[in-house]
């Protein structure tokens, strides 16, 4: 089977006998993937505490000013030319053939190009922001935001280098408690601003000062992973930024349709709505982003290993290991969008406690469905990301923000937000669907119908079971508070998990879960029996 530039032998005995004792060396993917979960949860639970406060305490069009400004300032990572998805694919690579001089190149290099960049960026920052501003009709207000939310980004490069070294060497863990403690930091001083009246101004100072002791952060618990890895002017080399870069140079065209498709339906409803609209659309957009960090940081923790496992030359793990990571995905996408279907719409009106949410809940439906079939295909994009087919993900992620740009503009103006969420919704149903699909099968050498069966069929055929008994209920007459709400997802995931273990999990996964539960409660009998 042919992997990238590597063929591999699916059949050597003696390579499997190696490459199996390896990966089982390796740190856990499930205790990586509770990680990534964990700190999901602290920014989830900050924003679930910070978000409505702002809304309510900055107003609608001064918190789509700042939801304005967070995902203009964002492209300007995109200066960084793809050198930071270079180092996700190089640095375990070269760990993974024990080259440590090579690593110690890779991640001084890439250090010495972002610091180059965070100062391009400050100067950008400062010359553009004002007229930015204007365009929008933000006023001054804006462009100071937008001028000090600069100078985080700029520091905030270095430290995504350290980050994702130490997520290279797979102690995502680490790389995790340092994202919590900035999460909490950040909000707890956002909170401190709004508690002490000031305004949109101090909020950035905050998140400036949060940027600088995320850098140090990052640098500690780097210099405490990656030990084998040296940084020194004398190991940045011109080779070593050739490397990066020409792989950059196709993810620099991924990191531009990534952006233009997340971040672009903000600035296409500021501009062909409003401001205010946008303060609205923001709340079911900050859930659909929600869900999609959930997936994301759990199968993110494949891509290092896919990584690894090419340098290993073991095919037959990477099949075995997408296969099985796919269906779990599936079934984990499923239970959540089924949650957004149902409890959407009253979730957004009890958190944030404004009736003109609810004029967003069509375009949230839309939206999860999109965004659902996207999720069930991410681990796809994961592993040609791991072997090193660069080319493929951009292809699949510039097809795609094409089609969200060219769809949300003339939908908007003429749906307004629902015309917005079409935009955003079907170009990933038919790019994840058939155009990966596609790739993913030649590098495992699956057929499109092995693909799906064996990969997302079944869940989302409980999904679909699901999602129909579920239209025989008014939810909205059913969920009058938190408490209903609670109960009634509780009773929705209780029969998605009921119907996901007959359907999805085969007669060996049945097994382990029953062996599983009966641990664990024995585990509850124990500790509540002394």
């Amino acid at each position: 089977v042919r992997f990238g530039a590597e063929t591999f032998d699916l059949r050597s005995d003696a390579l499997m006998t190696v490459a199996s004792h390896l990966v089982k060396s390796r740190p856990s993917l499930r205790l990586n993937a509770l990680s990534n979960f964990g700190g999901l949860a602290v920014n989830v639970a900050v924003g679930f505490f910070l978000t409505p406060a702002m809304l309510n305490y900055l107003g609608e069009k001064r918190f789509g000013i700042w939801t304005l400004a967070s995902s203009l300032v964002g492209y300007f990572g995109l200066l960084e030319f793809g050198v930071g998805a270079a180092v996700f694919r190089y640095v375990p690579l070269f760990h993974g053939q024990g080259d440590s001089r090579r690593v110690s190149g890779v991640v001084s290099t890439s250090l010495a190009f972002y610091g180059c960049l965070s100062l391009l960026v400050v100067m950008l920052t400062q010359v553009l922001a004002y007229p930015i501003a204007r365009f929008f009709g933000g006023g001054p207000e804006a462009a100071g935001l937008l001028r000090i939310i600069g100078l985080a980004t700029a520091l905030s490069l270095p430290a995504i280098v350290l980050n994702t070294a130490t997520a290279s060497y797979e102690n995502f863990a680490a790389s995790n408690f340092v994202g919590v403690f900035t999460t909490v930091l950040r909000g707890a001083l956002l909170f401190g601003c709004m508690l002490l009246g000031y305004g949109l101004g101090a909020m950035g100072w905050a998140t400036l000062l949060v940027g600088f002791l995320s850098l140090i952060g990052n640098f500690v618990v780097f210099k405490r992973t990656c030990a084998d890895v040296h940084l020194s002017l004398k190991a940045v080399k011109w080779e070593e930024l050739k490397m990066l870069l020409n792989f950059g140079s196709v993810i620099l065209i991924v990191g531009i349709a990534n952006a233009l498709a997340t971040e672009s339906p903000k600035q296409i409803v500021a501009k062909t709505i409003s401001l205010e609209a946008l303060g609205l659309f923001g709340i079911p957009l900050l859930l659909i982003g929600y869900y999609r960090m959930l997936i994301i940081t759990l199968t993110k923790v494949f891509s290092p290993r896919f990584s690894y496992l090419s340098g290993r030359t073991d095919g037959a793990e990477i099949r075995r290991l997408f296969i099985q990571g796919s269906r779990y995905m599936a079934m984990l996408a499923g239970a959540v969008a089924i949650l957004l279907w149902v409890g959407g719409a009253p979730f957004m009106l009890l958190w944030a406690g404004k009736p003109a949410l609810l004029r967003t809940a069509p375009a949230l439906g839309i939206m999860v469905a999109g965004t659902f079939v996207f999720l069930s295909h991410r681990l796809g994009g994961d592993l040609l990301f791991g072997l090193g087919r660069q080319g493929q993900v951009a292809v699949l992620e510039l097809t795609e923000a094409v089609g969200i740009v060219g769809l949300a503009i003339p939908l908007s103006l003429r749906f307004g937000i629902v015309g917005a969420a079409l935009g955003l919704a079907i170009p990933p149903i038919l790019v994840r669907g058939w155009l990966q699909t596609k790739y993913v099968g030649n590098a495992l050498g699956l057929s499109f119908v092995e693909y799906y069966s064996k990969c997302v069929l079944k869940s989302w055929l409980v999904v679909a079971v699901i999602w129909g008994l579920t239209r025989l209920v008014d939810w909205t007459s059913v969920i009058r508070g938190w408490a209903s709400l609670i109960a009634s997802s509780g009773l929705i995931l209780a029969l998605y998990g009921i119907l996901v273990f007959v359907i999805v999990l085969d007669v060996d996964e049945k097994k382990r879960f029953r062996m599983e539960s009966f641990r664990f409660l024995g585990r509850l009998g124990f500790l509540f029996g002394n």
